[in-house]
Protein backbone atom coordinates (compact mmCIF):
# COMPACT_ATOMS: atom_id res chain seq x y z
CA UNK A 1 0.00 0.00 0.00
CA UNK A 2 1.11 3.70 -0.18
CA UNK A 3 0.17 7.04 0.86
CA UNK A 4 0.60 10.40 -1.09
CA UNK A 5 3.49 7.71 -2.21
CA UNK A 6 5.47 6.48 1.22
CA UNK A 7 5.17 2.90 0.27
CA UNK A 8 4.65 -0.19 2.66
CA UNK A 9 4.45 -3.83 2.58
CA UNK A 10 1.90 -5.00 5.35
CA UNK A 11 1.49 -8.29 6.96
CA UNK A 12 -1.85 -9.53 8.53
CA UNK A 13 -0.52 -11.16 11.60
CA UNK A 14 -3.52 -10.89 13.67
CA UNK A 15 -3.43 -14.58 14.45
CA UNK A 16 -0.03 -14.31 15.62
CA UNK A 17 1.18 -17.01 13.02
CA UNK A 18 4.92 -14.95 12.63
CA UNK A 19 6.48 -14.67 16.05
CA UNK A 20 10.39 -12.53 16.33
CA UNK A 21 10.21 -10.44 13.65
CA UNK A 22 13.41 -10.91 11.84
CA UNK A 23 15.53 -7.61 10.89
CA UNK A 24 17.79 -8.98 8.09
CA UNK A 25 14.33 -10.91 6.41
CA UNK A 26 12.46 -7.27 6.74
CA UNK A 27 15.24 -5.49 5.05
CA UNK A 28 15.45 -8.26 2.72
CA UNK A 29 11.85 -7.95 1.39
CA UNK A 30 11.95 -4.27 1.39
CA UNK A 31 15.17 -4.24 -1.18
CA UNK A 32 13.86 -2.80 -4.59
CA UNK A 33 15.80 -5.00 -6.79
CA UNK A 34 15.74 -8.11 -4.64
CA UNK A 35 13.05 -7.75 -2.65
CA UNK A 36 9.21 -6.67 -2.86
CA UNK A 37 11.02 -2.77 -2.63
CA UNK A 38 9.17 -0.74 0.17
CA UNK A 39 9.96 2.59 2.54
CA UNK A 40 9.16 0.44 5.31
CA UNK A 41 7.13 -2.99 6.53
CA UNK A 42 4.03 -3.11 8.98
CA UNK A 43 2.59 -5.55 10.63
CA UNK A 44 -0.81 -5.89 12.15
CA UNK A 45 -1.34 -7.81 15.36
CA UNK A 46 -4.09 -8.17 17.45
CA UNK A 47 -3.87 -6.55 20.96
CA UNK A 48 -5.88 -7.01 24.50
CA UNK A 49 -6.66 -3.77 25.05
CA UNK A 50 -7.08 -1.85 21.47
CA UNK A 51 -8.54 -2.27 18.18
CA UNK A 52 -4.85 -3.52 17.14
CA UNK A 53 -1.30 -3.25 17.36
CA UNK A 54 0.90 -1.38 14.67
CA UNK A 55 4.17 -2.84 14.67
CA UNK A 56 6.70 -0.98 12.36
CA UNK A 57 10.00 -0.92 10.57
CA UNK A 58 11.94 1.07 8.78
CA UNK A 59 12.99 -0.64 5.03
CA UNK A 60 16.51 -1.00 6.81
CA UNK A 61 15.12 -3.39 8.89
CA UNK A 62 14.68 -2.18 12.26
CA UNK A 63 11.87 -1.07 14.29
CA UNK A 64 11.17 2.53 14.83
CA UNK A 65 8.39 3.89 17.17
CA UNK A 66 5.97 5.50 14.76
CA UNK A 67 4.85 6.38 11.09
CA UNK A 68 2.03 8.58 10.35
CA UNK A 69 1.58 7.32 6.82
CA UNK A 70 2.02 3.65 7.73
CA UNK A 71 -0.48 4.03 10.42
CA UNK A 72 -2.79 5.90 7.94
CA UNK A 73 -2.34 2.59 5.69
CA UNK A 74 -2.50 0.02 8.21
CA UNK A 75 -5.96 1.41 9.95
CA UNK A 76 -7.62 1.15 6.20
CA UNK A 77 -5.39 -2.11 5.66
CA UNK A 78 -7.41 -3.66 8.89
CA UNK A 79 -10.74 -1.80 8.01
CA UNK A 80 -10.46 -3.80 4.59
CA UNK A 81 -9.79 -7.11 6.29
CA UNK A 82 -13.05 -6.81 8.42
CA UNK A 83 -11.47 -6.35 11.60
CA UNK A 84 -12.22 -2.94 12.40
CA UNK A 85 -15.02 -0.25 12.18
CA UNK A 86 -14.39 2.82 10.46
CA UNK A 87 -13.52 4.56 13.86
CA UNK A 88 -10.25 3.01 15.57
CA UNK A 89 -8.13 2.93 18.54
CA UNK A 90 -4.38 1.43 18.19
CA UNK A 91 -1.57 1.14 19.84
CA UNK A 92 2.18 1.52 18.20
CA UNK A 93 5.50 2.04 20.44
CA UNK A 94 4.99 5.98 20.42
CA UNK A 95 1.30 5.33 22.50
CA UNK A 96 -2.45 5.05 21.86
CA UNK A 97 -3.73 6.65 18.41
CA UNK A 98 -7.49 7.45 17.45
CA UNK A 99 -7.75 6.84 13.57
CA UNK A 100 -10.97 6.94 11.27
CA UNK A 101 -11.47 5.95 7.57
CA UNK A 102 -13.18 8.59 5.74
CA UNK A 103 -14.03 8.08 1.89
CA UNK A 104 -10.93 6.30 0.87
CA UNK A 105 -8.81 8.59 3.17
CA UNK A 106 -7.61 7.84 6.72
CA UNK A 107 -7.42 10.27 9.41
CA UNK A 108 -4.95 9.39 12.33
CA UNK A 109 -4.67 11.20 15.73
CA UNK A 110 -0.35 12.05 15.86
CA UNK A 111 1.00 11.99 19.24
CA UNK A 112 3.12 15.26 19.69
CA UNK A 113 5.81 15.08 22.06
CA UNK A 114 5.69 18.15 23.52
CA UNK A 115 8.06 17.18 26.49
CA UNK A 116 10.93 15.78 24.32
CA UNK A 117 14.06 17.66 24.38
CA UNK A 118 14.40 20.59 21.98
CA UNK A 119 17.92 19.95 20.37
CA UNK A 120 18.31 22.56 18.18
CA UNK A 121 20.43 22.95 15.99
CA UNK A 122 24.11 22.58 15.11
CA UNK A 123 26.15 25.79 15.47
CA UNK A 124 29.16 24.42 13.34
CA UNK A 125 26.77 23.26 10.80
CA UNK A 126 26.88 25.56 7.43
CA UNK A 127 23.22 25.44 5.90
CA UNK A 128 23.19 26.57 2.46
CA UNK A 129 22.26 30.52 1.37
CA UNK A 130 18.40 30.80 1.20
CA UNK A 131 17.97 27.87 3.88
CA UNK A 132 17.24 28.40 7.65
CA UNK A 133 16.59 26.21 10.34
CA UNK A 134 13.30 26.78 11.70
CA UNK A 135 12.59 23.97 14.90
CA UNK A 136 13.26 20.50 15.97
CA UNK A 137 10.32 18.73 16.67
CA UNK A 138 9.19 15.23 18.10
CA UNK A 139 5.36 13.93 16.05
CA UNK A 140 5.96 10.28 17.21
CA UNK A 141 10.04 10.30 15.67
CA UNK A 142 12.54 13.20 15.81
CA UNK A 143 12.50 15.98 13.10
CA UNK A 144 14.57 18.79 11.88
CA UNK A 145 12.39 21.89 10.56
CA UNK A 146 14.19 23.98 7.25
CA UNK A 147 12.28 26.58 5.65
CA UNK A 148 13.94 27.74 1.97
CA UNK A 149 12.20 29.76 -0.54
CA UNK A 150 13.64 27.44 -3.82
CA UNK A 151 12.17 24.15 -2.00
CA UNK A 152 12.96 22.23 -5.95
CA UNK A 153 17.30 23.11 -5.85
CA UNK A 154 17.93 21.86 -2.65
CA UNK A 155 20.39 18.55 -2.67
CA UNK A 156 17.85 17.04 0.18
CA UNK A 157 19.91 13.46 0.26
CA UNK A 158 23.18 15.36 0.23
CA UNK A 159 21.92 17.89 3.29
CA UNK A 160 19.52 15.36 4.93
CA UNK A 161 22.37 12.47 5.22
CA UNK A 162 24.44 14.61 7.10
CA UNK A 163 22.59 16.15 9.77
CA UNK A 164 20.77 12.71 10.05
CA UNK A 165 24.30 11.66 11.20
CA UNK A 166 25.31 14.30 12.64
CA UNK A 167 27.24 13.29 15.89
CA UNK A 168 24.92 16.41 17.88
CA UNK A 169 21.85 14.34 16.69
CA UNK A 170 23.25 10.79 18.13
CA UNK A 171 22.79 8.55 19.13
CA UNK A 172 18.48 8.23 17.84
CA UNK A 173 19.47 10.78 14.99
CA UNK A 174 16.65 12.94 13.02
CA UNK A 175 14.16 13.06 9.83
CA UNK A 176 15.26 16.42 7.87
CA UNK A 177 12.94 18.59 5.96
CA UNK A 178 12.80 21.51 3.50
CA UNK A 179 9.68 23.38 3.96
CA UNK A 180 8.70 26.42 1.55
CA UNK A 181 5.79 28.42 2.60
CA UNK A 182 3.07 28.80 -0.55
CA UNK A 183 0.34 31.12 -0.43
CA UNK A 184 -0.55 32.62 2.85
CA UNK A 185 1.86 30.53 4.49
CA UNK A 186 -1.12 27.87 5.79
CA UNK A 187 0.17 25.65 2.49
CA UNK A 188 3.20 24.32 2.75
CA UNK A 189 5.96 22.33 0.22
CA UNK A 190 7.86 19.69 1.66
CA UNK A 191 10.79 17.57 0.93
CA UNK A 192 12.11 14.97 3.64
CA UNK A 193 14.89 12.79 3.87
CA UNK A 194 13.79 9.89 5.90
CA UNK A 195 15.79 8.41 8.76
CA UNK A 196 15.70 4.61 8.22
CA UNK A 197 15.22 5.09 4.63
CA UNK A 198 18.21 7.20 4.01
CA UNK A 199 17.23 8.89 1.52
CA UNK A 200 14.24 10.96 0.69
CA UNK A 201 11.07 9.70 0.29
CA UNK A 202 7.64 10.94 -1.80
CA UNK A 203 5.71 11.66 1.69
CA UNK A 204 6.56 11.50 5.32
CA UNK A 205 3.51 11.91 7.51
CA UNK A 206 5.21 12.81 10.66
CA UNK A 207 7.53 15.29 8.75
CA UNK A 208 4.06 17.21 6.91
CA UNK A 209 2.90 16.99 11.07
CA UNK A 210 6.01 18.40 12.30
CA UNK A 211 6.15 21.36 9.39
CA UNK A 212 2.77 22.17 10.21
CA UNK A 213 3.20 22.78 13.82
CA UNK A 214 6.31 24.59 13.30
CA UNK A 215 3.35 26.95 10.80
CA UNK A 216 1.14 26.84 13.87
CA UNK A 217 3.81 28.22 16.61
CA UNK A 218 5.41 30.93 14.23
CA UNK A 219 1.41 32.09 13.57
CA UNK A 220 0.56 31.97 17.10
CA UNK A 221 -2.34 29.56 16.73
CA UNK A 222 -3.78 27.04 18.89
CA UNK A 223 -5.78 25.48 16.61
CA UNK A 224 -6.75 25.39 12.70
CA UNK A 225 -5.44 23.28 10.00
CA UNK A 226 -2.14 23.46 7.44
CA UNK A 227 -2.08 21.91 3.67
CA UNK A 228 1.27 20.23 3.09
CA UNK A 229 1.81 19.70 -0.02
CA UNK A 230 4.31 16.41 -0.73
CA UNK A 231 6.27 14.89 -3.84
CA UNK A 232 3.17 11.94 -3.62
CA UNK A 233 -0.12 14.26 -2.89
CA UNK A 234 -1.37 16.55 -0.74
CA UNK A 235 -1.83 15.72 3.18
CA UNK A 236 -4.08 17.95 5.81
CA UNK A 237 -3.13 18.56 9.18
CA UNK A 238 -5.42 19.16 11.53
CA UNK A 239 -4.93 21.01 15.63
CA UNK A 240 -6.93 22.01 18.13
CA UNK A 241 -6.64 22.33 21.91
CA UNK A 242 -4.04 24.20 22.22
CA UNK A 243 -2.26 21.69 19.92
CA UNK A 244 -2.80 18.66 22.43
CA UNK A 245 -5.14 17.03 19.45
CA UNK A 246 -3.38 16.64 16.13
CA UNK A 247 -4.95 15.02 13.14
CA UNK A 248 -3.26 13.73 9.76
CA UNK A 249 -5.63 13.30 6.70
CA UNK A 250 -5.13 11.86 3.42
CA UNK A 251 -5.73 9.04 0.58
CA UNK A 252 -4.26 5.50 0.84
CA UNK A 253 -4.20 3.09 -2.00
CA UNK A 254 -3.49 -1.04 -1.40
CA UNK A 255 -1.62 -1.43 -4.75
CA UNK A 256 -1.15 -4.92 -5.02
CA UNK A 257 -1.28 -8.38 -2.54
CA UNK A 258 0.47 -11.83 -2.89
CA UNK A 259 3.11 -14.35 -1.30
CA UNK A 260 6.98 -13.13 -1.08
CA UNK A 261 8.87 -16.34 -1.63
CA UNK A 262 11.91 -16.93 0.80
CA UNK A 263 15.10 -17.67 -1.39
CA UNK A 264 16.43 -21.26 -0.68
Amino acid sequence: MHGTGNDFILIDNFDNSYGKWDNKLIKQICEFHTGIGADGFLALEKDRQYDFRMRFFNSDGYESDMCVNGSRCICFFAYSLGYVNKEMYFIANDGLHRAKVINGEVEVQVNYKEDAVDKGFPDEYILPAGVTFKSFINTGVPHVILETENIEVIDVNKIGHELRYHLYYQPEGTNVNFVEKLDDGSFLRIRTYERGVESETLSCGSGATAAALNYAKEAKMNEGSCKIETSGGILKVQFSNNLKEIYLKGPVKQVFNGIYSLEG
